[in-house]
């Protein structure tokens, strides 16, 4: 089966592929090429001159076939999955389209190797297709062939998609064109991401159905608007994880930072590449070497609390002054002298922790990583290896969650609000990204306390599960279903590490 990918880059658009920045685009690209290639030798790039400039001549992606034929064009500049239909209907044999941003850890034709339509994942009511339908109904006076206006759209996700049927493609691209045609105009103000993903995905799925033609899907599960399939799983990889689809964690800033650790770990040649071509191409990047973590030492959250008991501190600069006055509203008889302390010392621990952090951390944290690394390709089960604690002050109690806005945010609180709520218990790591210079705090969930309270003497995993079934009283299902997952990710973000 004839593998494919294709690349452009429209001249409307930035060039970061939709990522928070350049560097994770690269990456996503540099490390799908080699992570297919591993299982499928010969892959064909099908892309425009600016392609060739970025994935053959500055990242030397060595693809074995490549053809550089993309012409610009407004309408396929507006509508970006328009060619990747071009390329899907251009095919005369059996083939498989993988997106830039697909990582792949096993063989995936093995079992579709001769079905007629493969995609990724049956999308289900999602709001993309939702939008681009009632767009269409309001601006257009026609449907694409097989859209029916009385049911709620779906589609098949394209990460990757093909099939032997490349008929079925072809009639798939005149669809959408003569839509185009007839109603671009039209279109103009529609949200073109909704609007291109519907004529991609919408109108494959809607095609396949009025034809009677079965899509074979490699995700057993279906994608809906309360159930993410988590195809962003870096941790899991390679035993647990065979399959990684980014899609809109693009933006994503922990993701992101999953992915440049991945191809970091996995290919450091190409890793650095990256950072070199970002740097030509005028995007940040650190480097392990030269990486300065920015943090917030200013207090602000403890400034917040300040100002909501009625003291005024807009001229507390002076960190001593600003500690000793902290200090004598604390000793006061104030109601909320509890919260403010509890504010002030979380802030205080954040500041020593991260001002350390720069001088041990450059020397032992790629040690740790490709530890981990190593010896997570094992089979979870025959890893015998000692866990402990990298850094005890890496974490922080407190009696309310102080925890900023981040991408784990279902953990936020309004620090204002602490002071109407009662105290409770709340251990929070100091997550840091080497790849970004860049510091995140994480609230830790149950199972993880427990983990660490465990890990006050250094265990091996089977260690942890007896502790965690007969001192803590977890269930052996919840282990089964949790532990490893949890320990995959304490690893990664460096809060636990092998002896």
């Amino acid at each position: 089966m004839k593998i494919i990918q294709s690349f452009w880059q429209s001249p409307k658009q930035p060039p970061n592929g939709g990522f928070i920045d350049l560097k994770y685009h690269l990456m996503s690209w540099t490390l799908s090429y080699l992570s297919i290639v591993k299982f499928y030798p010969t892959i064909e790039l099908v892309s425009d001159s600016s392609g060739y400039e970025l994935l053959i001549s500055n990242l030397q992606l060595p693809y074995k076939e490549a053809s550089f034929n993309f012409d610009s064009n407004p309408v396929q500049d507006t509508i970006w999955t328009l060619r990747k239909l071009q390329v899907y209907a251009q095919q005369d044999e059996p083939f498989l389209h993988i997106d830039g941003d697909v990582f792949i850890y096993k063989q995936i034709t093995e079992e579709i190797e001769y079905v007629p339509l493969i995609a990724q994942n049956e999308d289900i009511n999602l709001y993309c297709y939702s939008y681009a339908l009632n767009e269409i109904l309001k601006r257009c006076n026609t449907l694409p062939q097989g859209i029916d206006s009385k049911t709620l759209p779906n589609g098949s996700n394209a990460g990757v998609i093909g099939g032997t049927n490349t008929a079925f493609f072809k009639k798939l691209y005149g669809i959408v064109i003569q839509f185009l045609n007839q109603n671009i105009g039209s279109l103009k103000d529609c949200d073109m991401n909704h609007l291109s993903t519907f004529l991609e995905q919408g109108c494959f799925y809607a095609l396949a159905k009025s034809q009677g033609i079965e899509v074979r899907y490699l995700c057993d599960q279906s994608a809906t608007e309360e159930f993410d399939l988590n195809l962003q799983d870096f941790y899991g990889i390679p035993q647990k994880t065979t399959y990684v689809h980014l899609m809109s964690s693009k933006k994503n800033f922990i993701v992101c930072e999953q992915l440049a650790q991945q191809l970091r770990l996995e290919y450091p040649d190409y890793y650095e590449k990256c950072l070199q071509t970002s740097r030509t191409l005028n995007s940040k990047h650190y480097s392990l070497k030269d990486i300065s973590y920015s943090f917030d030492n200013t207090y602000n959250r403890t400034k917040l609390i300040l100002s909501k008991l009625g003291y005024e501190n807009d001229l507390l600069t002076n960190q001593n002054y600003f500690n000793k006055f902290v200090s004598e509203v604390i000793n006061s008889n104030n109601s909320h002298k509890d919260v403010l302390n509890d504010v002030f010392c979380f802030e205080k621990a954040k500041t020593e922790f991260c001002s350390k952090m720069e001088r041990r951390f450059f020397e032992e944290i790629s040690i740790y990583e490709k530890e981990t690394f190593n010896i997570l390709k094992k089979d979870w089960k025959k890893i015998d290896n000692i866990l402990c604690i990298s850094y005890h002050d890496q974490f922080i109690e407190a009696e309310w969650n102080w925890v900023e806005v981040n991408e784990f945010n279902n953990q936020y609180t309004d620090p204002v609000k602490n002071l109407e709520i009662q105290a409770g218990y709340f251990k929070i790591a100091i997550l840091t990204y080497p790849n970004s210079g860049k510091i995140k705090e994480f609230a830790l969930d149950p199972l993880s306390i427990i983990i660490f309270e465990i890990l006050q003497q250094p265990k091996t995993i089977n260690e942890i599960v007896e502790s965690l079934h007969k001192d803590f009283d977890v269930s052996k299902s919840f282990i089964d279903q949790k532990l490893e997952d949890r320990l995959r990710f304490l690893l990664y973000n460096h809060l636990i590490r092998f002896t």
